[in-house]
């Protein structure tokens, strides 16, 4: 079954009448943790201002940059309108008070996250070289995946207007996604076909809601100087907010360099590498080829409080949910945990940690190989052991199984 499928019949096991209750959006809640992130970031600066030492620029770097991936991620419910009632005010707050400061344009990165919801578990999903295995197969190329040398230029470049040319170029030719294995409908994996015809195949996310449905992009005949424009305007924001933030830091009495050390690194560090492994982790399966753990990508956390400041501030550790509900509001999100959380369709990790050391033990995979979850560590295994009663699906319940667990599988604090 496809992805698509999987998550279709998940949204219909749950009552309408409970969905509504779980989609209301408390605006008070939002201002109340929107004033929160920034408070932090204030007495941060505050603090390091009064004593300036090595420890408390240390101190405030990581203070800082915990409230700003946590401003990000209210940022990120803004992008699917779930942040205020009043759209104006939902896109308004975060254009200037979360990603204007942070340097991002909020609608290039509305349009591409809300691609990778419509296209998760195909190969068109913008967000893919996330969340595959096969270009992070080795223990350097992992590594340089988690301190964001393999992203970093491709990540900035799609949530830009140059981004949707790239789309365009990409989107020619590309790799058909699985189709319903269950009704015998397995595509090739190598025959290539136009995105319109994948997109054809992909069902319309009616969770989204009206506003927020995509177009496919369209750029390839738009002049770049179009595209600059587009770019310059989006990022007024940007602009305006780099000149406040520097004078603010230079009538605090810090030092010139502060502006870099104190908010600009912390971007990189706490939100950016953060976030993408965040996004790895919430889609990744340790199986080789990619194609074949596409029906698998619904992942959530349960974390401890310290991964969870680091990782995924206001509950974005219930991804699966998420993407279920892409307009069910952080704080609503472990209702919906608690109703789906036993469906095999899902897989539940305890740790993000915890399963980047494991998978780091078990790299590299072979073309046809998983690693499940056994004992002290990943366990290799060929996918031709499904002729022994090894399946894909029982992969991911090992994994299950252990992370809660019931095996030995670690006795990591975590």
């Amino acid at each position: 079954m496809s992805l698509f499928a999987i998550q279709d019949d998940l949204r219909k096991s749950v009552d309408k009448q409970q969905l509504q209750q779980w989609l209301k959006i408390d605006s008070k809640r939002a201002y109340r943790d929107l004033i929160v992130d920034w408070l932090g970031i204030v007495l941060a600066l505050a603090a390091v201002s009064l004593c300036q030492s090595w420890y408390t620029f240390v101190l405030a770097f990581f203070a800082i940059g915990f409230c700003q991936y946590a401003l990000f991620i209210l940022g990120h419910d803004a992008l699917h309108g779930s942040f205020l009632h009043d759209r104006k005010m939902n896109d308004g707050i975060a254009r200037w008070l979360i990603y204007g400061p942070m340097l991002m344009g909020f609608d290039d990165g509305k349009r591409n996250h809300l691609e990778h919801h419509k296209l998760l578990g195909s190969s068109i999903d913008p967000d893919r070289y996330l969340h595959t295995l096969s270009n992070k197969n080795s223990r350097l190329d992992f590594f340089l995946f988690l301190i964001g040398a393999k992203t970093f230029w491709k990540t900035v470049l799609k949530v830009t207007p140059f981004g949707k040319m790239l789309q365009a170029r990409e989107g020619a030719k590309i790799s058909a996604p699985t189709g319903d294995a269950g009704a015998g409908a397995k595509v090739a994996a190598e025959a290539t076909v136009s995105r319109e015809s994948v997109e054809s195949s992909v069902p319309k996310n009616t969770e989204l809601g009206a506003d927020d449905q995509v177009q496919s992009p369209n750029s390839s005949g738009v002049p770049v100087s179009v595209l600059l424009t587009q770019y310059i305007k989006q990022r007024l924001p940007v602009f305006v907010w780099q000149p406040v933030l520097i004078g603010s830091m230079f009538l605090l009495g810090l030092p010139w360099w502060s502006y870099l050390v104190l908010w600009i690194a912390p971007i990189y560090v706490c939100v950016f590498c953060a976030d993408e492994i965040r996004a790895f982790c919430d889609h990744a399966v340790p199986m080789m080829p990619d194609d074949k753990a596409d029906d698998m990508r619904l992942v959530t956390y349960v974390p401890s409080f310290i991964e969870a400041t680091v990782f995924s501030p206001h509950n974005m550790n219930y991804h699966a949910e998420h993407h279920l509900w892409p307009k069910l509001p952080y704080y609503n999100r472990p209702m919906a945990h608690a109703a789906i959380k036993s469906r095999r369709e899902i897989t539940v990790r305890n740790s993000y940690v915890a399963f980047l050391i494991r998978l780091t033990g078990a790299l590299p995979l072979g073309e046809n190989e998983s690693a499940n979850l056994k004992e002290s560590n990943f366990k290799k295994s060929s996918s031709k052991e499904s002729a022994t009663g090894t399946t894909r699906k029982d992969a991911v319940n090992d994994e299950k199984t252990a992370e809660n667990g019931s095996g030995a599988l670690w006795s990591l604090p975590f």
